[in-house]
């Protein structure tokens, strides 16, 4: 499945599910070009899948490479799976059956806060994600490296400004959206983007570009400008192709390949 030029990653996870879904997979497995998981990883999601009746996505502990950090970073029974607000997208195994009622990805946030949008909306309709501390994945983040002030240890990302652009105007759409379902989340995500921001002009290259990225980030938020980065489109409002009713912000394009992959068109579904 090739695309002729750079569509998101939301839009590539979207027709790849919905392939797998007309090929009659039951799941879809999502994965980054730098991540590595371990042989048994994907079997040990699908058992957990299979117990829990609420999950829409199971996904491993993530340990990135280089730091030693996991993701999340908080102590579990490795004998359980617990429920998480948000999971990375990369080694998610993804449900397809219920993206009836969750819907795809939304696309007009290209990059960054995609996975975390996903996780967050499937919440609000009642299924949810579950880390499954048995499977294990390795991941990059970024060019992280390991740097120290008053002798606390920190891990810039080094992201480069076009992901800083991405990564404030969406993360800025998020928390206002999930702020209600999900306060606590919202606020920790605060910090740690904050922390982020504070980290680039301590450790990081590039102070100025980035900063000015953040800054165009929050302007087009603002202005409710989303997609690519230069080439955006205007959010729109209620009863439109994008329901801010049902949080679920696919094209219509995508929901008529959704819905006709479920044997129903999508203009019989708008009406029901």
């Amino acid at each position: 499945m090739a695309n002729t030029q750079n569509v998101g990653v939301a839009r590539g996870f979207n027709q790849g599910m919905l392939a797998a879904r007309r090929a009659g997979f039951r799941y879809a497995l999502l994965l980054d070009q730098d991540s590595v998981i371990e042989m048994d990883c994907v079997t040990k999601l699908l058992a957990a899948h299979e117990d829990l009746h609420d999950a829409f996505i199971t996904c491993p502990e993530v340990r990135y490479e280089g730091t030693g950090l996991a993701h999340p970073q908080r102590r579990v029974s490795p004998c359980r799976p617990v429920r998480v607000n948000v999971a990375i997208s990369s080694g998610s195994l993804v449900d397809l059956q219920r993206i009836d009622e969750v819907g795809l990805h939304d696309e007009k946030l290209f990059v960054d806060f995609v996975d975390f949008e996903y996780c967050l909306r499937a919440a609000r309709d009642g299924y949810y994600t579950y880390r499954v501390p048995a499977a294990h994945m390795r991941q990059r983040l970024g060019a992280r490296r390991e740097a120290r002030l008053l002798g606390i240890r920190c891990h810039p990302t080094h992201h480069p400004p076009e992901r800083r652009y991405y990564k404030t105007r969406n993360a800025l759409y998020v928390w206002r959206r999930y702020f209600r379902s999900h306060p606590r989340w919202v606020l920790r995500s605060m910090g740690k983007l904050l922390i982020e921001f504070l980290q680039i002009w301590l450790f990081e290259d590039r102070k100025l570009d980035k900063t000015k990225a953040c800054t165009e980030g929050i302007r087009d938020f603002l202005r409710g400008r989303y997609g690519e980065r230069g080439r955006p489109k205007r959010a729109v409002g209620r009863n439109t192709i994008l329901d801010d009713r049902r949080a679920n912000e696919t094209s219509a394009e995508q929901e008529s390949a959704l819905f006709a992959a479920n044997g129903r068109s999508y203009g019989d579904v708008r009406r029901s």
